[in-house]
């Protein structure tokens, strides 16, 4: 837990001296400031709400876990199209290094931890009726939708899978999704080598949940397949979902093509 949180008006001119190019600084030793540029500017508190809601759940659906976490957060607020947000910065090594310097059986074990992870969050019983996308109905974006979204919300799960039928159609593709009889689970969608972060002590933390949402499972599917030549996505993937693509994620893959 953060001992001090600092001011707005003190995060604001520690975040520019540091630089606007830099996504993300560390405030002393315990807090990491998160501070982007959110365009559109009418939807940049959409877009900060959206994060913080899906990072709050995640963090609360593995509070109690002893060995996968997530950042709290501690503060978060908006001025203009500049959002910031507060949390725990994390003392930790990145996967690449941790898999330089770990027995591939402590490897296997972390994988086996993650994808444990990944499910809880999936089962965290979420308080919500959000439709599909990130919450509070932002425009999504993210590897699926690509990353300027595609200017539109979806109010149902069969808006969705119209949506992804109308582009696969307008090509003439053949493939199609079925998500009629699936659950919106709160999905990170970007589980990728570098939203990871391994402690001292053996603590795994996911971080960087600006893409996530409530979807059904076979988006994060989509976004480990769409990491070609990714060893830390392809493992997690065959974890996750096995061996062969769902026939909803083979779709995703050739929508996602027309979307990007």
């Amino acid at each position: 837990m953060a001992s001090k949180i600092p001011s707005n008006e003190e995060i604001i001119p520690y975040c520019q001296e540091k630089g606007p190019e830099v996504p993300g600084v560390r405030y002393r030793q315990h807090l990491w400031i998160k501070h982007r540029e959110a365009y559109p500017a009418d939807q940049a508190q959409k877009k900060l709400q959206a994060e913080v809601t899906a990072q709050r759940f995640a963090y609360h659906a593995l509070e109690r876990c002893c060995v996968v976490r997530v950042p709290e957060i501690h503060h978060y607020f908006r001025v203009g199209k500049k959002t910031y947000i507060v949390m725990d910065f994390i003392h930790g090594m990145t996967y690449p290094k941790y898999r330089k310097t770990h027995a591939p059986a402590e490897i296997s074990r972390l994988f086996e931890s993650i994808a444990e992870a990944v499910r809880h969050i999936w089962d965290f019983n979420i308080p919500t009726t959000n439709p599909p996308g990130p919450f509070g109905q932002y425009e999504p974006a993210d590897r699926f939708f690509s990353a300027s979204s595609v200017g539109r919300t979806f109010n149902s799960m069969t808006e969705l899978q119209d949506f992804i039928h109308g582009t696969l159609a307008g090509e003439g593709k053949k493939w199609r999704v079925d998500f009629i009889s699936d659950t919106l689970r709160l999905c990170h969608c970007d589980l990728a080598q570098h939203n990871l972060k391994i402690t001292d002590d053996g603590v795994v933390y996911l971080l960087d949940f600006g893409m996530a949402g409530m979807y059904p499972t076979c988006f994060e599917e989509h976004a480990l397949a769409n990491q070609v030549g990714s060893d830390f996505a392809r493992r997690l993937r065959l974890l996750l979902f096995g061996q062969k693509l769902s026939p909803n994620a083979v779709a995703m893959v050739h929508a996602a093509r027309l979307l990007w």
